[in-house]
């Protein structure tokens, strides 16, 4: 398999969805497979995440919380879903769909990395957040 396109933003109403193709070029017919998908909107006010500790009765875990209001006025550029194939993950997929995402979702202005602000995410998203953000209070909006 080789790539085709590596990276694809379509602008769909207010939201820019960003897929990864891979496929075989040799092949008689093409055949291509989607293997990441980002889904991007522009967001006008995001909080500081903050991981509180619960006791859940089968061990201690963390719920997010929102802090103070950090973004207003700036456009921020939210994800509202990332997804990559099992098999290709922690390849860069992802970080390389949100830098795609922040280059092209508003015409002619590129947001810069700590503009961007996570939709709810899972714990593996959590994970990537304070590893894309490069650091633990990443941005949140709901």
């Amino acid at each position: 398999m080789q790539r085709i396109d590596s990276l694809q933003p379509i602008n769909a109403s207010a939201a820019l969805v960003v897929a990864i193709l891979i496929g075989n070029r040799s092949a008689k017919t093409a055949s291509l497979k989607v293997v990441g998908v980002a889904v991007v909107e522009e967001v006008e006010r995001a909080f500081r995440a903050a991981l509180v500790p619960v006791d859940s009765g089968a061990g201690l875990r963390h719920a997010l919380q929102a802090g103070d209001v950090w973004c207003t006025g700036t456009v921020c550029c939210g994800v509202q879903l990332m997804w990559v194939a099992d098999a290709l993950r922690r390849n860069n997929i992802c970080r390389n769909m949100i830098e795609c995402a922040r280059k092209h979702l508003c015409y002619g202005q590129e947001i810069q990395k700590e503009y961007v602000a996570f939709l709810e995410p899972t714990e593996m998203g959590i994970r990537f957040a304070q590893k894309y953000a490069g650091r633990d209070d990443f941005l949140v909006y709901y």
